[in-house]
């Protein structure tokens, strides 16, 4: 399954983590998942990370996450409530037959 996208929210009123839902098929059950580079814009990084997503084995959404090069590992980016997100990508990943 391949998907692109490009969102931008405005004003969000939620709290937590950032996720993509929706997705239109459930990912293989394979052991693993996938990781997929993604872009943005008022995405909290700090000032040695980047952000990607990842979709676990048999699921239909995506977390964005960032990943710390200073050593602290990854976490869940938490949706921007102050202003303005975009997020854009495009990534594949294995589905289960329907």
């Amino acid at each position: 399954v391949t998907c692109i996208f490009d969102i931008k929210t405005t004003a969000h009123t939620g709290s937590g983590g950032t996720y993509l839902g929706g997705l239109p098929f459930t990912s293989k059950n394979t052991s693993g998942g996938w990781n997929f580079p993604i872009t943005g814009e008022s995405l909290e990084c700090g000032s040695n990370g980047d952000p990607f997503a990842h979709m676990q084995k048999n699921d239909v959404k995506a977390r964005v996450m960032k990943v710390d090069y200073d050593g602290g590992g990854s976490s869940w980016i938490d949706i921007e409530t102050s202003g303005n997100m975009y997020l854009s990508s495009s990534f594949s990943y294995l589905a289960e037959p329907a």
